[in-house]
C-alpha cells in the first residue's frame, strides 16, 4: 500500500542563511510505502528533524551533485585497489601540480621548522 506525501509549504519564506531568502511555496507529493514512511518518521522525530527538513536537503543535495547519495559507491574500510585508469589519472593530476624544489631551499632544515619560520615572519609583519 503506497502512501501519498503531500508537503505544502505555506510560509512566505523561510531563512536558509542570514544573507540569503529563498521562497517558500512549491509544493512535492510523492507515493511512498507506508512501512517506509513509518519508519522514517519515527527516526526523524528521533533526531529532532522533519519531513519537510529531510525532503529540503534531498532536493538540495541532488541539486548540488546532479546524483542520489545511495548511487555513490559506499566507502569500505581496508586495503583498495585502483584501476589502471584511475592510477594514470592521478599520476598526471600529480605531475601537473608539483613543482620541482631545489634541495638546497630547504637548507637542511625539517618542515616543522620551515613552518614555524613562515609564522613567526608572518606574525612579526602584523606588530
Amino acid at each position: 500500500m503506497a502512501f501519498s506525501l503531500a508537503i505544502l509549504f505555506d510560509m512566505q519564506y523561510m531563512s536558509y542563511s542570514l544573507t540569503e531568502r529563498i521562497a517558500m511555496n512549491a509544493t512535492v507529493s510523492a507515493r511512498i510505502p507506508v512501512e517506509l514512511r513509518d519508519t522514517v518518521y519515527a527516526s526523524l522525530g528521533e533526531s529532532g528533524l522533519t519531513p519537510t527538513q529531510l525532503i529540503q536537503n534531498a532536493f538540495a543535495y541532488y541539486a548540488r551533485n546532479r546524483t542520489l547519495p545511495l548511487e555513490e559507491e559506499p566507502v569500505l574500510p581496508g586495503k583498495r585497489t585502483l584501476s589502471q585508469d584511475r592510477l594514470g589519472s592521478l599520476a598526471q593530476s600529480i605531475r601537473e601540480t608539483t613543482l620541482a624544489v631545489d634541495p638546497a631551499f630547504f637548507q637542511g632544515k625539517s618542515d616543522d621548522e620551515l613552518l614555524e619560520e613562515a609564522l613567526r615572519e608572518a606574525y612579526a609583519s602584523l606588530a
